[in-house]
C-alpha cells in the first residue's frame, strides 16, 4: 500500500492497515525519511511496526542536534546508494554529505538488528523510474548510470535485497526456533 504524496490522513489509513494486516513495514526514500520519523513518534498504540526499510534516507536538520527515536524497530534495513554523496564529473553530489543520515543519529533499542548495505555503482535518482533517473543523469544533477540495462539490473537487486529483509528465507535453524 502506497499512502498518497503529503498523506494528512496517515493515522486513518494505519488505522485501516492494523485492522487488515498483522504488520506494516515503512519504507522511505531520500527526505521521505521524515515520513517515517513521524510515523514512528506520532503513534506509539501502533504495535504493527517493528521494521523499517531506509533507502538513501535524507537527514533535512540544519543543526544536527536531535536523535531519531527508532526505539520500537526490532529490524532496520539501511541501504545507500554510494554515488549520491559523490560529485564524480558533476558539479556537486546530489546529496551533499552532511545530509547523509548517518546510522549514529538513530536512537535505535538494544536489540535492534540493522542491515547496512551500500551499492558502489549508483546514485540517488537511480531507484526512480529509469526515464527520471536518466533525466537526472543527463543533466548533470544526480551522479548515477547512464543506461536502462544497469538501472534495471539496480532495481532488482533492489527488489531482492527488499524481499530477502521483509521476508527471510527459512534455514533449518530458523525452522526448529519456530517450533520450540
Amino acid at each position: 500500500y502506497v499512502p498518497p504524496f503529503l498523506c494528512e490522513d496517515l493515522d486513518k489509513h494505519l488505522e485501516t492497515l492494523q485492522a487488515e494486516y498483522k504488520e506494516v513495514i515503512p519504507v522511505s526514500h531520500s527526505s521521505g525519511f521524515m515520513s517515517v520519523v513521524n510515523l514512528l513518534q506520532n503513534n506509539d498504540e501502533l504495535n504493527i511496526i517493528d521494521k523499517a526499510i531506509l533507502l538513501d534516507p535524507v537527514d533535512s536538520q540544519l543543526i544536527k542536534t536531535t536523535k531519531y527515536n527508532f526505539k520500537k524497530i526490532n529490524r532496520l534495513l539501511f541501504m545507500t546508494a554510494k554515488k549520491s554523496y559523490d560529485k564524480g564529473d558533476f558539479w556537486f553530489p546530489f546529496i551533499p554529505s552532511y545530509f547523509k543520515l548517518e546510522k549514529d543519529m538513530l536512537k535505535l533499542g538494544r536489540n535492534c538488528f540493522v542491515d547496512e548495505i551500500e551499492y558502489n555503482e549508483t546514485g540517488h535518482c537511480d531507484i526512480l523510474d529509469p526515464y527520471y533517473a536518466k533525466f537526472m543523469f543527463n543533466a548533470k544533477l544526480s551522479n548515477g548510470v547512464a543506461n536502462n540495462t544497469a538501472i534495471y539490473e539496480y532495481h532488482q537487486w533492489v527488489a531482492n535485497q527488499l524481499a530477502a529483509f521483509i521476508c527471510p528465507p527459512v534455514t533449518a535453524a530458523t525452522a526448529i526456533a519456530d517450533t520450540m
